[in-house]
């Protein structure tokens, strides 16, 4: 069947990595025989520039030049964010293969779009504007950080099927925020996340937008690149390879090579459950909801009537772990000292959450 060649595919044959190579914190089961450090797990760039090829810091000198000679204050405005470092523009080269023309094309494109959605979002106080959005959004169950997986990767589950929102451009950036938390949830020295697709009940009738599915490809792609490990397709329906048939040609090879579908039995021994447990540990059905009943109902303005919400999600026990979570990553983060006229292009920004910019930049 299609499917299953899409799969011998999309499983590359790669030299096995030893354990050796990976930070002691997250050797913990026996690595799939699939999995290269460098393009799953840890790539170059968390390592110190001193330690990078040569290759890779010659191309990082020419592109900061680039950009400080045509970034202008776009390019200022988000790194005084904390991104574009001297990691991330490195993951923009790797994904260009060290061609800094196109490095630098792929960066403004990455400006245009976080000028837009404006993504630096943490949810410490419930009661604002933000993270009420959110929480509705997370009542389906639909977007889920659930810690690491035995690599040390981040874990992203996305269930299409517990979409709860017709709010395209809120859904966004949901999505944009839940990757930065997957981000930081990654054990030390790993830089990419493991997201699982739970498509078992897609559906033409529930299939998402178009729109939607070309500005999740950028996020994930353009945006964070070099960020995704895995993908895991989990039972998608056959309808699944038209879906997949859009969106593949807008993966790059690097991509492509990440996607693994997860079809049919899984029960213990099957190769599927191999796969799993080598990723997520014996007690992957568990840990991950997969293995769990949908406990939850909740009335979605996308289906227009209620539905399930993910499977094994319990908002009670879920949300206040997102609301610890951001609580920690404020503490690390140093506070924004520079007023919203630099920090907002009004001319580009969606205009969200007006509330949480002005309780966090000084005016002028």
């Amino acid at each position: 069947m299609l499917i299953d060649s899409i799969v011998k595919i999309l499983r590359p044959e790669v030299k096995p990595v030893h354990a050796a190579d990976l930070p002691e914190k997250v050797c913990a089961a026996p690595l799939p025989a699939w999995l290269d450090k460098s393009l799953y797990v840890s790539g170059p760039t968390t390592l110190p520039v001193s330690k990078w090829t040569p290759k890779l810091r010659s191309a990082l000198a020419q592109l900061k030049g680039e950009l400080a000679a045509t970034g202008g204050q776009e390019f200022e405005r988000h790194k005084a964010f904390g991104v574009f470092n001297d990691c991330d523009l490195g993951r923009f080269l790797l994904a260009r293969n060290c061609d800094v023309e196109a490095a630098t094309k792929m960066i403004k494109q990455t400006l245009k779009w976080r000028s837009k959605r404006m993504p630096y979002w943490l949810v410490t106080d419930s009661q604002s504007e933000v993270a009420r959005s959110f929480e509705n959004h997370a009542r389906a169950g639909k977007n889920l950080v659930k810690g690491c997986d035995v690599l040390g990767r981040g874990i992203l589950i996305l269930d299409g099927s517990a979409e709860n929102s017709i709010d395209v451009p809120d859904n966004m950036r949901f999505l944009a925020y839940n990757v930065e938390a997957a981000r930081y949830s990654c054990a030390e020295g790993v830089d990419k996340l493991c997201v699982i697709c739970n498509l078992e009940n897609l559906s033409i009738l529930n299939s998402p937008p178009t729109s939607s599915v070309l500005e999740t490809a950028e996020i994930l792609q353009t945006v964070f690149p070099e960020s995704l490990g895995t993908c895991i397709m989990w039972q998608p329906p056959q309808y699944f390879e038209v879906l997949y048939g859009m969106v593949r040609p807008l993966l790059d090879a690097r991509t492509k090579k990440k996607v693994h579908v997860v079809r049919g039995d899984t029960s213990p021994g099957t190769e599927n459950d191999l796969l799993m447990s080598g990723l997520f540990g014996a007690g992957w059905r568990e840990s991950l909801g997969l293995g769990l009943p949908r406990l939850e109902r909740v009335y979605s303005d996308f289906f227009r009537r209620e539905i399930d919400a993910g499977r094994g999600y319990v908002h009670a026990s879920y949300w206040p772990t997102v609301l610890e979570r951001d609580r920690e990553r404020a503490a690390k983060m140093p506070p924004w000292s520079f007023p919203s006229s630099f920090a907002l292009d009004k001319s580009c920004w969606d205009g969200a959450y007006a509330d949480y910019w002005a309780a966090n930049l000084s005016s002028g």
